[in-house]
């Protein structure tokens, strides 16, 4: 994704572009699931209401965790429902093959 800069009547030339895809990605995986706290916070920070935002992190903290709790849990219980005895042998490399299949995808893959 580039972003062209223009005033309008002129023509915006190739190299005039700026490139913005590392950057959106950069904050996009910064902020990851705070995006919709951002404009909640606006509102109580506005009041000066201290204990709105108060209340507003910690039911946020406290329901964060909570679906991260349940997701572990979920994740740990629906595995124990596969059968994994024979593939436990090769857990050390299957492990390894991920790790290098994710480098090799972060490094050579160009999209």
């Amino acid at each position: 994704m580039y972003v062209f800069e223009h005033s309008h009547g002129e023509v915006v030339r190739s190299s005039e572009r700026h490139k913005v895809t590392p950057w959106v990605m950069f904050i996009i995986f910064l902020l990851g699931p705070c995006e919709p706290m951002i404009p909640l916070l606006f509102v109580p920070a506005v009041k000066n209401s201290w204990n709105d935002m108060a209340i507003l992190i910690a039911v946020y903290t406290f329901f964060t965790l909570l679906t991260m709790i349940l997701m572990v849990v979920l994740g740990y219980f629906g595995l124990a429902l596969l059968k994994t005895e024979k593939l436990e042998r090769f857990m050390h490399a299957l492990g390894g093959l991920t790790l290098f299949i994710c480098g090799a995808g972060m490094t050579f893959m160009d999209w």
